[in-house]
């Protein structure tokens, strides 16, 4: 098992990309500001992390921590 890191994960493209990680039994660690994106797309299992990929510090503490 692998852990993954998508941003945008709850756009069309990322949700489907952590869908199919998440049923190839990896983690994934979804990040996405929700300004295009829908909630209702992420999966449950995707740890989710409403964050703006523009805020480095904010995405840096993440890449840290996973």
């Amino acid at each position: 098992m692998h852990k993954y890191l998508i941003s945008g994960c709850a756009g069309l493209l990322g949700s489907h990309l952590a869908n199919h990680l998440l049923d190839e039994g990896h983690h994934v660690v979804g990040i996405d500001n929700l300004s295009t994106g829908v909630y209702a797309n992420i999966d449950p299992r995707v740890e989710f992390i409403k964050c703006d990929m523009r805020n480095r510090g904010a995405v840096d503490s993440i890449v840290k921590r996973s």
